[in-house]
């Protein structure tokens, strides 16, 4: 799965995630800068080379594209408030659709939802307090850790606790890495409680990553955090 939050000005935040047979959500792949549509694409399908955020050359591309079943979008895009000459207004959506992304999924947009979701995935399991958590980040994904680190929660005055309760989301600022991750979790079902058995037919992450080439090391083995 790919999620996608689109901006220009603010940071596009495109991430890839590998699921394992338990659901458990691995992150593996990020972009992270302003973007304009043709990037994009060229991003998700694993062509694309230039600065990054801070203005050094890299080279994004990656062979995920062909085993890419969605990208997991903010329904925003599909508002038709693009110029497009003498045919009028167009979706970013339909200017993705142009470029061949086609495969695109509106996100779950409750907010609370998703938070709740993630707090769940990054705790330990309640049937097995030894067992990981359910959600994992590659080291390579810097800007979606530091924005996960950094979230702020969206906290009312004392004085209006006194006829509302808290909020249960986060300020909507420097969060474009962390909506992305939201609607990737939301988007599939959360990981069950009683674990299923290993199969030993299904390859391990470590094989998959050797097999698209995302190792970091010889060993084939990415670091998580």
């Amino acid at each position: 799965i790919a999620s996608l939050d689109y901006g220009t000005t603010n940071p596009t935040a495109i991430y890839f995630y590998a699921i394992d047979q338990k659901r458990r959500i691995y992150s593996i792949y990020e972009y992270y800068r302003p973007s304009s549509v043709r990037e994009i694409a060229k991003v998700l399908k694993g062509l694309h080379q230039g600065p990054d955020i801070d203005g050094v050359y890299t080279d994004y591309r990656h062979p995920l594209w062909k085993r890419c079943e969605k990208v997991v979008v903010d329904g925003a895009i599909f508002n038709k408030n693009q110029e497009n000459g003498d045919e009028g207004l167009i979706s970013v959506g339909d200017l993705l659709e142009e470029q061949g992304i086609y495969s695109m999924e509106r996100a779950t947009k409750d907010r609370a939802a998703g938070l709740a979701r993630m707090h769940d995935m990054l705790a330990p399991s309640l049937v097995d307090p030894e067992q990981a958590p359910s959600l994992f980040f590659c080291k390579r994904c810097v800007h979606q850790w530091k924005e996960l680190t950094e979230l702020v929660y969206d906290e009312l005055p004392p004085h209006l606790l006194l006829n509302k309760n808290q909020k249960e989301d986060i300020v909507a600022k420097n969060d474009h890495a962390y909506d992305s991750l939201r609607y990737c979790i939301m988007s599939i079902q959360a990981p069950s409680e009683e674990m299923p058995p290993d199969e030993p037919e299904i390859g391990s992450l470590a094989e998959e990553e050797k097999l698209l080439d995302l190792a970091d090391d010889e060993e084939g083995d990415i670091d998580y955090l």
